[in-house]
């Protein structure tokens, strides 16, 4: 079980659009929120605004802001049909800028940049903005996901802080945190849920990386066996004693609004923080293929951060036995489901029996996450 989580670790020690819902109130119930599809893209220049909705939703006004839970209606920053584009311009300097659009007819939508562009922490982006299958809208700016927190610059750091954190879950290990602690964010509180447990043999992995023979390498990685072993892992993420208790912990946290705004990550946040990503989005009801393309945005976000591990390290491992360690891959995160399906028949058994969100849990993580 050790060796099955052992690749994600060593992955992460080596590589060291959002949306959601401010409905309109009729008769005290929530109007349904039209549209289907809203992205926000940083430019140069400002920010491209996408979204698309059915023509009974009428002509639809885009305002700005900097809270996500009250953008407001003083800052119109243009408008369009039931389906548009928008670019915007000449807004001040934010930690991060919210779009709502507001419909003529149907509950509105804050949208925005899916992605923080920390520079030290770039896999640290928004896990809201998610479409449900019953057309609801998983909230922007309540949860996150990342990779490492310790390399945070002070800039990074008060771009973190401007989002308002108030609970920090570190999926690591001892071994990884001694390496690197993480940046203290103010008004947040710091837990450790190691999703592993403790393991020797993460570090011996990792010194047969950095200082290994040829051989060992080759005899660990080469072969398909370090995808091998990352497939492994997505298995253990589910039915390991220390995963389920990690996740357990997490997600008993989250249900509270206390800890709202919260982050969890891991070192590469790919991994353990993509299974807690994840389960998290299936339990709210985000459709599998949409939980499978957030779960493969980290290849893209760590691209620039691996192509620099894979060069500083070609003279210690061969690119080519690294190189799957440092991705995800869709293999990874199937193999993971498959285990759910193996060991609990449903995923709603595995949240109620290995981690501990039965439906009274489930219906308080919906309250606070999902609108619409």
């Amino acid at each position: 079980m050790l060796r099955r989580l052992t690749l994600i670790l060593l992955a992460g020690l080596l590589s060291a659009v959002v949306l959601t819902a401010t409905p309109a109130v009729a008769a005290g119930k929530p109007a349904p929120i039209p549209f289907t599809a809203a992205t926000v893209t940083q430019a140069s220049d400002g920010f491209d605004v996408k979204w698309t909705a059915p023509s009974s939703a009428g002509s639809v006004k885009v305002y700005a802001g900097i809270r996500p839970e009250a953008v407001g209606r003083g800052n119109q920053v243009g408008s369009g049909k039931s389906t548009g584009t928008l670019h915007v311009t000449g807004l001040v300097a934010s930690p991060r800028w919210y779009f709502e659009l507001v419909p003529a007819k149907g509950g509105s939508l804050v949208v925005a940049d899916r992605y923080l562009h920390l520079e030290s922490a770039p896999n640290f982006r928004d896990v809201g903005g998610y479409r449900t299958t019953d057309g609801r809208w998983v909230k922007v700016g309540k949860l996150y996901r990342s990779d490492g927190l310790d390399k945070l610059t002070d800039a990074d750091k008060a771009t973190a802080q401007a989002l308002g954190i108030k609970l920090v879950c570190d999926l690591r290990t001892v071994y990884e945190r001694s390496k690197g602690a993480d940046k203290v964010l103010a008004g947040s509180t710091n837990e450790q849920f190691d999703v592993a447990g403790p393991s020797d043999l993460t570090k011996t992995l990792t010194e047969a990386v950095t200082s290994g023979s040829p051989e060992t390498q080759q005899q660990l990685f080469g072969n398909g066996k370090a995808e091998q072993l990352l497939i492994d892992a997505g298995h253990s993420l589910v039915s390991s004693d220390s995963a389920k208790a990690a996740y357990t912990a997490m997600f008993e946290r989250l249900e509270d609004p206390a800890y709202l705004p919260g982050v969890f990550h891991c070192t590469a946040g790919k991994d353990r923080t993509g299974w807690a990503a994840a389960a998290m989005l299936t339990a709210l009801g985000v459709p599998r293929s949409t939980v499978m393309a957030d779960y493969l945005i980290s290849n893209d976000t760590l691209k620039a951060k691996n192509d620099a591990t894979l060069a500083q390290t070609k003279t210690l491992i061969d690119p080519a036995l690294l190189q799957p360690l440092l991705g995800v891959e869709k293999a990874y995160l199937d193999a993971s489901f498959a285990e759910v399906k193996a060991k609990y028949g449903t995923f709603d058994k595995y949240l109620a029996t290995a981690i501990g969100v039965n439906a009274a849990a489930k219906a308080k993580l919906e309250h606070e996450l999902l609108a619409g």
